[in-house]
């Protein structure tokens, strides 16, 4: 009986330590780690093909010497649109293409297995300069899609071209550029899936116009910092009923040895 009490514990244990979630969620390990990110040139690519894989390593456009395409940042106000900070929550976000034209775009992207809660959350902002028609103003987009089904859970695509849609997402600002302020994002999601989240940001393809994209917070914890491999936050606590599980283990291993 006490050998069926330890393997129950046991086996009980580490399905619970199995469920995960994103590494370095909200940036603040100050770094670019567990993401894969890139950038590259993407003249002569129209909107209606760009995507976040051909600026990453092994993508059509990916070039090492643009890595800078996708950059850590701090706290402050962002250099077009000066009532925007650049950082959502902590002390870092990713940017994600630079401030500076050029025809440039750039990509981040990470995978989690096993996703461990109920909702994936995270906040995006973006600032573009409106130029151009729908196939090759600035660009950007954001997606989250479930590897278990390949369906996409959540797309958002914004082209800056004079009198496009703004999806009530984004605004004027009196510098000239369009932003969208700070979006914090809540999508629904099953326990055990996997998911991957990509965001790509591009200038104009005919190079003369920018465009870039903040990211933050990306988590179990809706308008929180991020996680950073467990649900709930950046710590290495275990879950509540996984703590319970470990002590009823540890009892049945103390009952073993009396025994």
């Amino acid at each position: 009986m006490l050998k069926s009490l330890v393997l129950v514990g046991t086996l009980a244990v580490t399905p619970a330590f199995a469920q995960s979630s994103f590494l370095n969620g909200g940036f603040e390990d100050g770094n670019l780690g567990s993401w894969t990110s890139g950038g590259g040139y993407r003249g002569f690519t129209d909107n209606t093909t760009l995507q976040a894989s051909n600026l990453l390593p092994g993508g059509s456009l990916y070039d090492p010497a643009n890595a800078g395409q996708v950059s850590i940042v701090t706290p402050g106000a962002d250099p077009y649109v000066a009532s925007l900070n650049r950082v959502f929550a902590g002390n870092y976000s990713a940017r994600v293409g630079d401030t500076t034209l050029g025809g440039y775009a750039g990509a981040i992207t990470q995978s989690v297995s096993n996703y461990g809660a109920t909702t994936l959350n995270f906040s995006w902002a973006a600032v573009l300069e409106p130029s151009h028609s729908s196939t090759d103003a600035p660009l950007f987009r954001v997606s989250v899609t479930d590897l278990t089904t390949s369906a996409q859970v959540y797309n958002t695509t914004f082209a800056a071209y004079p009198g496009a849609p703004t999806q009530n997402l984004f605004q004027a600002d009196a510098s000239g550029y369009v932003y969208a302020p700070w979006q914090s994002v809540s999508v629904n999601t099953v326990i055990g899936h996997g998911y991957k989240i990509e965001l790509l940001a591009a200038d104009c393809e005919p190079t003369g116009h920018l465009g870039y994209a903040y990211l933050d917070g990306f988590g179990s914890v809706t308008g929180g910092g991020g996680d950073n491999g467990t649900i709930g936050g950046g710590g290495t606590v275990p879950l509540p009923g996984t703590l319970a599980l470990m002590g009823l283990g540890f009892a049945a291993l103390r009952l073993r040895r009396k025994g």
